[in-house]
């Protein structure tokens, strides 16, 4: 039923939300309630959980939308107190898993979503990192699919118009062409 949602997940989480069943199928979220960002680029002081449910209500894939859920699950449990988390990625994991076996997502979504949610923090930070750097990036992925965490990365991401991405900087250094984000609304959706 998640992944039917995505064309209306806002009404639909809300809809969760509202009726108390969320939290009976998502438990991980509910320490989300309790900690907030500190405002940078890419959070505004919102709550864990409110910019979970935003990334998830801009998700336009399956994948999209299980990372989406997934990604920062681990804040709570690596909080300092002043809206900063680090290792959040890999306390992550064993929630993303166990989210990823109650839903029973496939083993390739499975891995695709642990992939995301432990290195979406590394290519966010991975400016000026070099090809040995990435190489072994990449080789510590459950899928080796770099493009598609670079792609979940661009797609939550707030850039100026005309910044080169992290990610982008990667791919050039693989030789390989920038990945340009799905559009969130088109023409298409005037």
């Amino acid at each position: 039923e998640f992944e039917k949602s995505l064309p209306k997940s806002d009404e639909f989480f809300f809809l969760l939300t509202d009726h108390q069943i969320l939290f009976l199928l998502l438990p991980e979220l509910i320490t989300t309630l309790g900690h907030r960002h500190s405002e940078d680029k890419y959070h505004d002081g919102e709550t864990v959980f409110v910019h979970i449910w935003d990334v998830m209500n801009n998700a336009t894939t399956p994948v999209h939308l299980w990372s989406a859920l997934c990604h920062d699950l681990g804040k709570p449990l690596t909080s300092d107190g002043n809206g900063h988390f680090p290792g959040h990625e890999e306390a992550g994991i064993p929630l993303a898993k166990r989210i990823c076996e109650r839903f029973k997502l496939s083993n390739d979504m499975t891995n695709l979503v642990l992939d995301i949610t432990e290195f979406h923090g590394r290519i966010h930070t991975s400016e000026g990192m070099g090809s040995k750097g990435i190489r072994k990036l990449i080789d510590s992925m459950r899928t080796k699919k770099i493009e598609e965490v670079i792609e979940f990365c661009k797609h939550i991401d707030t850039q100026t118009p005309g910044q080169i991405h992290p990610g982008d900087e990667i791919l050039k250094n693989l030789g390989q062409k920038p990945i340009r984000a799905t559009p969130i609304v088109t023409g298409n959706d005037l």
